[in-house]
């Protein structure tokens, strides 16, 4: 799941989770998830070496769909409805969705692309378990004309309607055809790029994984965690948690899911 708001219900059943017995994890796909879990690496890695994290940014790509067809669409059409929430010197701060944007290097495969800022549960996620106090995350796609067209439609086309599932749904289907045939030429290549960075706002660590399907990556990630839970079946207490709250209750835990969810990679550097 990408929604945020969809993952602070799931975060609200805590207390009847617990109370029923039953562990729960929720976001644990592959951006979220997989790049919660590459955070929480980073974070410790960043602490451990005597450096105190100022701020993280979560960076994403997908070229096209990424091969999983008109979900993608779908669901990135929803997200321009909301605000984007950032966290701001450890306060919640909405911008309007695409309204910030970067060049983000995703590692000679992908290289160089545009990214725009978007409302992803990580951020709050990555705040309240990690506690770093600015955290932000950003999106592009490729071919660039697609970013250009996203930012033209959050400026003409009312929220109400971009919300709307039914309309989400049926604008993706719309144009699907005309998205795998861009599909066929720029391929289905994903990346995660996340920064920890210090006061001056210079990168203290950075993580990087880029894979040639996404389609596949999601499966394989969301694979990792399922197989983590069983390995850690009986440790992980009732309750509803995010990925990094999982693997955050050992090393091992999340060595074991990252080189599993990391595995057939096209980069990989944590």
């Amino acid at each position: 799941c990408d929604d945020l708001d969809y993952s602070e219900q799931c975060k609200a059943l805590d207390a009847a989770a617990k109370e029923a017995g039953i562990a729960a994890v929720t976001t644990c796909g592959i951006y979220p998830g997989l790049s919660n879990v590459m955070a929480s690496a980073l974070v410790r890695k960043t602490k451990e070496a005597g450096k105190t994290p100022h701020s993280l940014e979560f960076s994403y790509f997908t070229a096209g769909t990424g091969g999983v067809g008109g979900t993608i669409l779908a669901s990135t059409f929803l997200l321009m409805s909301e605000d984007a929430q950032i966290i701001e010197d450890g306060q919640r701060v909405q911008r309007a969705p695409l309204s910030l944007q970067k060049q983000v290097d995703f590692g000679e495969k992908i290289g160089r692309r545009r990214t725009m800022i978007l409302n992803l549960p990580e951020v709050l996620s990555a705040h309240a378990v990690l506690g770093v106090p600015n955290v932000s995350a950003f999106f592009g796609t490729a071919p660039d004309f697609w970013n250009l067209l996203l930012l033209a439609m959050v400026k003409l086309v009312p929220a109400s309607l971009l919300g709307d599932r039914d309309f989400a749904t049926k604008f993706a289907a719309i144009s699907l055809p005309i998205n795998r045939a861009v599909d066929a030429v720029v391929g289905s290549a994903a990346g995660i790029r996340i920064d920890v960075k210090d006061e001056s706002n210079e990168t203290q660590r950075r993580a990087l994984w880029t894979g040639k399907y996404l389609s596949q990556a999601v499966g394989l990630c969301t694979a990792a965690m399922a197989v983590e839970l069983l390995e850690i079946q009986g440790e992980l207490p009732a309750g509803v948690w995010f990925p990094e709250e999982v693997t955050l209750r050992s090393l091992a835990s999340e060595k074991r899911f990252l080189a599993r969810a990391s595995k057939g990679a096209m980069e990989w550097q944590l």
